[in-house]
């Protein structure tokens, strides 16, 4: 399930989920959703990255965790100025 499918359920259910704010954003300007502040404090995220020991030496693979690792800094530092 694609992050562009959980607004698309929380619309059309009686679901409710809690996704950074950028995304509530975005979402409530094409589906009949609401967004709100979470009710209590959320633990901040763990990011993780997982690889097969045989693609160690791999620049593609070397190359991809470290294009993810600068997306989750960008966006937890982004989610924390948002009030995350």
């Amino acid at each position: 399930m694609s992050n562009q499918s959980l607004p698309v359920i929380v619309a059309s259910s009686d679901c409710l989920a809690f996704v950074p704010f950028s995304m509530a954003l975005a979402a409530a300007k094409s589906l009949p959703i609401q967004y709100r502040d979470p009710p209590i404090s959320l633990p901040n995220i763990e990011w993780v990255i997982v690889w097969h020991n045989r693609s160690q030496e791999d620049d593609l693979v070397q190359w991809a965790k470290e294009k993810t690792a600068l997306c989750a800094q960008t966006i937890s530092t982004r989610f924390r100025a948002e009030g995350g």
